[in-house]
């Protein structure tokens, strides 16, 4: 074998997709698991190569545009490259389904590797034009995050948890945030009702109402 782009396994590959494109599903899931058919060892370089001759016959498939995406952006194209074709698949994919979250999410992290701000300004549009994008909006809470700029991260989790009071983690998100900014009050409320729950695991809840109380002047508390 010469590795990932040796001519038996891409004709190998060539035929699943072709059968796939015949069938109702098409070759969409084909594409989404292409890249993970190679091992941590293989040549990023040939990989990418690959991927973008396998995709060549489906211009009008997203997920096509997607794995390609994909395969430049994990080490098949340098990230200073220019005309970033990382970029410009993932735009196509986004082109052909716009409310996509994983491609938006994938684009968000490629725009990040060199602007964070461009990826926290195109995931405020994303999620701005799809609500109900909860990966998208925990994502840019996350580059909030980064940034330090923890009231808005908050405001992020907050309104996630309250359109869904059986997602805990967005209350955990917003109470740990709440210890960020020093907000003891709301942080201890939330954990106190987080560990009512019976939420997370490792004493987790428990180490932060502990970092409460000492931050509180409740020396023994915290001990407890």
């Amino acid at each position: 074998s010469e590795g990932p782009v040796d001519s038996e396994l891409k004709q190998r590959l060539e035929k699943l997709l072709t059968d796939a494109a015949l069938t109702e599903r098409g070759p969409g899931e084909i594409f989404l698991q292409l890249n993970r058919f190679f091992g941590d060892g293989s040549d990023r370089k040939q990989i990418y190569e690959l991927v973008r001759e396998l995709a060549k016959p489906y211009p009008k498939n997203a997920e096509a545009h997607f794995a390609v995406a994909l395969a430049a952006f994990n080490g098949g194209v340098p990230p200073d490259s220019p005309n970033d074709p990382a970029l410009a698949e993932v735009d196509a994919a986004l082109a052909l389904k716009p409310d996509w979250e994983r491609a938006a999410l994938l684009k968000s992290e490629i725009l990040a590797r060199g602007k964070p701000d461009a990826a926290i300004a195109y995931l405020q549009t994303f999620v701005a034009a799809n609500p109900d994008a909860r990966a998208a909006a925990g994502a840019l809470a996350q580059y909030y995050i980064e940034q330090k700029r923890y009231a808005e991260a908050r405001a992020i989790f907050q309104k996630l948890w309250d359109r869904d009071r059986n997602a805990r983690e967005f209350e955990f998100g917003v109470a740990v945030i709440s210890t960020q900014m020093k907000d003891w009050e709301t942080a201890e409320a939330l954990f106190q009702d987080l560990k009512r729950a019976n939420y997370g695991d490792n004493g987790a809840v428990e180490l932060y109402l502990a970092q409460l109380a000492e931050e509180t002047g409740r020396y023994q508390d915290a001990i407890d």
